[in-house]
């Protein structure tokens, strides 16, 4: 958020810093706020390519079990939120339960939650703390063979966050995150253990514009897959950040990274990264944003990693105080560095928000997914239809 330029410039003193956060900590707090939301919801979508799989890849493998079928959603949902003072404690979930019309040997059941905290000290230091754990279906896109039998992946997360105003216009950003994730699944078998540590310093002395510096380390580890061993990955980014009210805005990270494996020079990556969001209001009603990014990730399943390059644009059009659509167009090229796999993605989704009642949603939407792969088992077109009803109390 833009930030008033001020005159006054000083040096921090340890006394200056202890007396603000000794206000922070015992200052008389606001009315404590508690605030619960519990939610049902129901979606029935159908599904042209269930396997994600080419046609001719689907008659080898799956024999006359049909690409096609119908899906039915339900889902059981809680967020909840207590602030007290500065500070606010949240947490939410959600359990689905899944069924198929014909394919009946993927009915399932999943589950997501997550809880953390914001905290804040007087006005000069504040964080966050979160974890995450979510529990699904293997995606059938990651599967190496196309299969109706179920299986299931965890995935979970975890955060840290503090920062400090060591001067008026002079801001210290410090992160630590992990990532675990596991699949015992027999043809996607994977774990993964990732931490990432993130420092960078920001200049908000410019009014409308923030500008800074930013260092990540990341390390992991692949282990019960069929490539295991450690890595290590090293980003330098230059940030800028412009907002202009409720108008426009835009968020540049431009740097480079360096990624070493297992076996060294032969799974390393030396190379430009960055990524860019800008967002414009054309009126009141209607605004624009723009993604572009080039990023270096780690791909459990296979124990690789890819370089991904590619863009998202959306459109927001609010056409009623009731009625709100949504576009969205992306395009991904993504470039795996072990197996040689080259995947070309492109997507298309089209939604409207439909809310006649406070307590009632409706959210009709379409998407078309399709893959291009040097790789053939990985090439897939799919169209999803849906329609949600969502009830909130």
């Amino acid at each position: 958020m833009p930030i008033e330029r001020l005159h006054l410039s000083y040096c921090v003193r340890p006394g200056w810093l202890c007396g603000a956060l000794v206000a922070g900590l015992f200052s008389p707090p606001a009315t404590a706020a508690l605030k619960l939301d519990t939610h049902l919801s129901i979606e029935a979508k159908y599904d042209t390519n269930v396997f994600r799989v080419s046609q001719a890849t689907a008659e080898k493998s799956l024999g006359g079990i049909s690409r096609a079928d119908e899906i039915l959603d339900s889902q059981a949902g809680a967020d909840a939120e207590y602030r007290f003072g500065q500070q606010r404690l949240y947490a939410s979930g959600a359990v689905d339960r899944f069924l198929y019309q014909h394919i009946s040997q993927l009915d399932h059941n999943e589950f997501k939650w997550l809880g953390g905290m914001d905290w804040k000290l007087a006005d000069v230091v504040d964080g966050n703390v979160e974890y995450r754990d979510a529990r699904r279906m293997v995606p059938e896109e990651n599967r190496s063979i196309p299969s109706a039998t179920l299986d299931f992946e965890s995935d979970r997360s975890g955060g840290a966050s503090a920062n400090v105003m060591v001067a008026p216009q002079w801001r210290v950003e410090s992160r630590a995150d992990f990532t675990q994730q596991d699949s015992p699944s027999p043809d996607a078998r994977f774990h993964l253990d990732e931490t990432k540590y993130t420092l960078g310093v920001k200049y908000l002395g410019f009014g409308p514009i923030n500008t800074g510096l930013q260092a990540q380390y990341l390390t992991g580890d692949f282990t019960d897959a069929v490539e295991t061993g450690p890595y290590r990955q090293v980003n330098l980014d230059y940030t800028f950040d412009y907002k202009s009210g409720s108008v426009s805005e835009l968020s540049l990270l431009v740097g480079g990274s360096r990624r070493r494996g297992r076996n060294g020079n032969s799974e390393s990556f030396d190379g430009f990264t960055g990524e860019m969001h800008f967002k414009r209001a054309i009126s009141g009603k209607t605004s624009f944003g723009i993604d572009a990014f080039r990023r270096v990730e780690s791909y459990a399943v296979l124990a690789d990693y890819v370089a991904e390059t590619g863009s998202d644009v959306t459109v927001d059009w609010q056409a009623t105080p009731k009625i709100f659509v949504n576009l969205l167009a992306s395009y991904s090229n993504d470039a795996f560095k072990l197996s040689g796999r080259q995947d070309h993605l492109g997507l298309a989704q089209l939604g409207l928000h439909y809310q006649p009642l406070t307590w009632l949603s409706l959210k009709p939407a379409v998407q078309y997914e399709n893959r291009h792969s040097n790789q053939s088992l990985y090439t897939f077109a799919d169209t999803v239809v849906s329609l949600e009803a969502k009830l909130q109390f």
